[in-house]
Formats: structure tokens, sequence, C-alpha cells
């Protein structure tokens, strides 16, 4: 974050953001980073993990839409890569970048050192211009003329 960015920035260039779950790991999987051995979590990171399940209990937030904002946040990010096996998963999807997510969350993760204190927050709301392809989250930088339901993609084309 306090290397890659600025060098983004540098080059007037913008990220797609993979992996905002990290395997799934945010939302309860049992599988961390990508891999043969993606089964074997360290402890420090199943810690970090409960850590943010507390915090995010506290103010009645799901964990994996938090993840899902905090990726999106950054400036240079103008696409979400998230993978989806039906049409339910996208819709959640969906509905996880239009959740509000009070700021007193993000304070917490900044003052009990969860996420960076310098990193950026989602800014609300972001129906301003992610625009929703399939299963795809497109850049924000065009605008939709309102919120839309993803598309049902469990037929075959």
């Amino acid at each position: 974050m306090n290397e890659l960015f600025p060098a983004v920035r540098k080059k007037n260039v913008s990220l797609v953001i993979g992996s905002s779950l990290n395997a799934g790991f945010i939302s309860g999987s049992p599988r961390y980073n990508y891999g043969k051995e993606n089964f074997k979590i360290p402890a420090a990171v199943i810690e970090k993990r409960e850590k943010l399940r507390t915090v995010a209990a506290r103010y009645g937030v799901n964990l994996r839409t938090a993840a899902l904002q905090f990726s999106a946040a950054p400036d240079v990010a103008v696409a979400l890569v998230v993978g989806a096996r039906s049409h339910q998963q996208i819709a959640e999807d969906y509905n996880s970048l239009q959740a509000k997510i009070p700021s007193e969350f993000w304070t917490e993760l900044k003052q009990q050192a969860l996420i960076e204190s310098d990193a950026s927050l989602p800014q609300r709301p972001y129906d301003d211009g992610w625009i929703w392809q399939g299963s795809r989250c497109r850049s924000r930088r065009r605008r939709l003329a309102g919120p839309r339901e993803p598309e049902d993609l469990s037929h075959d084309d």
C-alpha cells in the first residue's frame, strides 16, 4: 500500500483488485492464500481474523462486506475480481458494495491496528458508478442511472 499505490499513481495507471476475501478466508473458509498448502493457516492470521470478527460483530457489520468495500476503496482501484459460483453469490457481492458500514467501524479497525492507519476507507455510496456486467463489477468511472439487480447467470448461452 505504501509503496505500490504511490507508484501506480505516478505511472497514472489503475489496479484491478483480486482476492479481496483471501481465497475465502475472510468469509470463514478453512483456506488462506492460494497453493497446495493453503490449509496451513498461521495462528497469528486466525487470531487477526477473530479480532476483525469481534469488531465487525460489535457494529453489526458483515466481515465479507467490509473486505469487499475496503478492497474497492483506494483511488487506484477501478475494479474488483470476485469469485462467484452462483447468481446468488453475485447478488451478495452487489449487496455488499451497497451496504452502509458505520465510520466508527473503520475507526476502530485503525485504532486496533487491524488495518493501516493511513489506509483508504470506503466512501458512500458505491452505487455512484460501479457497473455490473454479468459476474464482473466494472469501473466506477462510468455512472449508472440507478442501482440494478445483477443478471441471473444460471442459464447456459
